[in-house]
């Protein structure tokens, strides 16, 4: 099992390590026992559920929710395995045709050269869910 660290989700989702401590907090009845908890080595660590449950608040905050209404939602589903199985699934398909409608506007040459470069520096850029989750 990849374990992250607030700075590696800081990073993945495009935040501060102190969004990351602020959303543990907030939501730590909803996340593992050990989410956040400093490990042997002193870093705050987080299992791959509870990088799918703070991807889903960022995704959320993103959307201009307030944390009272992501907490609302939580309480319905936070311990819903199938449920957060179903929103992995959703997030990667998400990622793929994205990915996929993307590359095939560039092929099309549909974006100008100056476009191009400024769409690449985007995507590589940008917070990516394959990214939280697999540890790449």
């Amino acid at each position: 099992m990849h374990y992250k660290t607030t700075g590696d989700l800081a990073r993945d989702f495009g935040v501060s390590p102190s969004t990351i401590r602020h959303w543990t907090e907030q939501f730590k009845e909803f996340l593992s026992p050990a989410a956040g908890r400093a490990a042997e080595n002193g870093f705050r660590v987080f299992d791959p559920v509870d990088v799918a449950k703070l991807w889903e608040i960022k995704r959320q905050r993103d959307r201009r929710r307030a944390l009272g209404e992501i907490r609302a939602d939580f309480r319905q589903h936070a311990f819903d395995s199938e449920y957060w199985a179903a929103r992995v699934q959703d997030l990667e398909e998400e990622n793929r045709r994205l990915r996929s409608e993307l590359s095939r506007v560039l092929r099309r040459g549909g974006l100008g050269a100056q476009d191009q470069g400024a769409t690449a520096a985007y995507v590589s850029a940008r917070p990516r869910w394959d990214q939280a989750v697999s540890g790449r």
